[in-house]
Formats: C-alpha cells, structure tokens, sequence
C-alpha cells in the first residue's frame, strides 16, 4: 500500500516538493518515526544509515529503535540526492520488512526527482 501511493503519484507526475513531503509521511509511518525531514543535498553530520538491504550501519536492523537519529539516503546509482533523518520512537519494534520498503520509497522518489518530466502534451 505504501509503494502503491508513491507509484501513482510518481505517475501523475506531482511536483517534487509534494513527493518528497509524501514519502516524508509514509517513511513516519512505517518506521515509526516520532519525526522525519528531508535533507537535499550532501550529507552536513554523520548519523547511522540504514543501508540498502535494510540493515542499519551494516547491523541488523535495530530492534528495539535507539534514542539516536537515522538517516535514510536518496540515491539514483552513485548519484546522492539527499537524505532523510528520521528520529525514531525510541523501543518501538519494526519488521524487518519496513525496512525494506523504505529504501524502495526512496528509490522512486529518486528516479522521480532526477529524471527530467516530459513535457506535457499540447
């Protein structure tokens, strides 16, 4: 469900800033978040990452969440977009695939957000 409404909204084309605030919203949720905020650009701090096989910090997934920030890149390839920084409810439990799931959000909204929009037609 949460791949569903990336994808359809990927597929009308939405503006940048309301996919980014979208996947913002499902990240939240499936990782119960207490926050998450999307971060252009280079990283400026270092914070644990969760990697692509979602693992964190090439760890297992961390169960039950730290107190600590993590960051979930956006990336097409070797092209760094940016990155989220989610700061979990702290002994909160979440399923391995969740994890997985997230990185797949980002990887549309990468695709989405590099890719150029064709021009509408007309």
């Amino acid at each position: 469900r949460h791949i569903e409404r990336i994808v359809r909204l990927v597929e009308q084309r939405v503006d940048s800033d309301d996919l980014i605030f979208a996947v913002q919203a499902e990240l939240t949720s499936l990782l119960l978040a207490h926050s998450c905020r999307y971060e252009a650009g280079e990283p400026t701090s270092v914070l644990p990452r969760i990697e692509r096989n979602g693992t964190v910090a090439g760890g297992p997934a961390l169960r039950p969440l730290p107190a600590e920030d993590l960051e979930l890149p956006v990336r097409r390839g070797d092209r760094y977009v940016g990155r989220f920084v989610l700061s979990p409810t702290v002994g909160a439990s979440v399923p391995q695939e969740n994890w997985i799931v997230a990185v797949i959000l980002t990887d549309h909204l990468a695709a989405a957000v590099i890719s150029p929009k064709p021009a509408a037609p007309g």
